[in-house]
C-alpha cells in the first residue's frame, strides 16, 4: 500500500527491534540568541558542504534528505541557514551557528508518526516537485508544537525557519486533544472503538498479499502498537488540515525497524472513534 521511508538509508545508530515497543522521548533543546540581526536569510552554502557531502539525487526526495540532515552534524551546519530565524509565541530571534546545538529530530526514535485528513495526501511523500516541507514535533501534553521548516531552491534542501507555538492555532487541535486522551486512558479509548475493528494485515504465508478481518475491543489492546504518549511527529509535505474533517489518520513508520501501523479515526456524530487499523510491519 505504502512504501516505509522510500529510498532511506540503513541507520548507522541502533534501533530496538521490537516494532510494538517504539518510544517518543524528549528533543535535544535549542539554544538560541536574543541578538536581532536584520534582512532575510539566503540560500548559500557554507564551504563545509563539500566535506559533508550528501548523497546523489538525496536532495530529490524529501525522506532521503532529512534523515542524511538528522544523522550528519557538518551537513546539518551546511544546510541550516544562519542566522536562523527562530520563532517561540510571535517573538522573532535569532540562532547564531555557533550556538547551533545538533538536531536528531526524530531519528533517535523507533518510530515516527505522520497526520493526514485524506488517504490520498499519503503519496505526497513522492512527490519530487516538493518546494517546501515542515517537520513537526506536537507536544501533546502542554498543547504546544514546533516546526522545522525546509525550502529547497536551485535543487537544494534548507531548513529555513524554526516556529513554535500553541496547537491552539492548529486546525487539527481537536482530534490532537482527543488522541492524546485516547492513547493516555484505556478506559477512554475502549469507548471510541467501533466493534468489531476492521483489521488489516500482511498475510503470514505470503508476504504479497493483504488480508482484512475484524477485531474485538480485547483484541485490540493485544494486537495494538505502544502509542505516543506525551507528543507525537508529523511531517507536512503539503497535505491540508480541517477543522471540519471527518477523517483523521494517523500513520505509524517505523526507523530501521520494518515497523508499519496506521490508525484509521472517523467522527462519528461529536465523536472520534477508531474505524480501522492497519498493520503492514514486516
Amino acid at each position: 500500500m505504502r512504501t516505509i521511508f522510500a529510498g532511506m538509508l540503513i541507520l548507522t545508530f541502533c534501533c530496538a527491534c521490537n516494532s510494538r515497543k517504539g518510544k517518543v522521548d524528549s528533543t535535544d533543546q535549542l539554544i538560541v540568541t536574543s541578538d536581532s540581526i536584520e534582512g532575510e536569510n539566503s540560500f548559500l552554502l557554507a564551504d563545509s558542504v563539500e566535506t559533508a557531502a550528501i548523497p546523489k539525487n538525496a536532495d530529490e526526495l524529501f525522506d532521503d534528505f532529512i534523515y542524511n540532515y538528522a544523522a550528519n552534524e557538518k551537513l546539518q551546519k551546511a544546510r541550516t541557514v544562519f542566522p536562523l530565524l527562530y520563532i517561540k509565541g510571535g517573538e522573532r530571534q535569532f540562532i547564531e551557528e555557533k550556538d547551533w546545538k545538533h538536531d536528531h529530530l526524530f531519528t533517535k526514535e523507533n518510530y515516527y508518526t505522520l497526520l493526514y485528513d485524506k488517504e490520498e495526501d499519503m503519496d505526497l511523500e513522492k512527490d519530487l516537485s516538493l518546494d517546501t516541507v515542515v517537520v513537526e514535533w506536537l507536544y501533546l501534553d502542554v498543547h504546544e508544537v514546533r516546526q522545522y521548516r525546509f525550502q529547497r531552491k536551485n535543487g537544494i534542501w534548507m531548513l529555513t525557519t524554526i516556529e513554535q507555538h500553541s496547537t491552539l492555532e492548529e486546525p487539527d487541535e481537536n482530534f490532537l486533544e482527543f488522541f492524546y486522551k485516547f492513547a493516555n486512558d484505556s478506559v477512554f479509548q475502549r469507548e471510541h472503538i467501533v466493534v468489531p475493528l476492521k483489521f488489516v494485515t500482511s498475510d503470514p504465508d505470503d508476504e504479497f498479499q493483504i488480508l482484512e478481518t475484524t477485531l474485538e475491543v480485547d483484541q485490540w489492546f493485544a494486537f495494538k502498537p505502544l502509542l505516543p504518549v506525551n507528543k507525537m511527529t508529523n511531517i507536512n509535505y503539503g497535505q491540508k488540515y480541517s477543522r471540519h474533517a471527518r477523517q483523521k489518520i494517523v500513520d505509524m513508520r517505523g526507523i530501521g525497524n520494518g515497523f508499519n501501523n496506521t490508525l484509521f479515526f472517523k467522527r462519528i456524530g461529536n465523536e472520534w472513534k477508531l474505524v480501522q487499523f492497519d498493520d503492514l510491519s514486516n
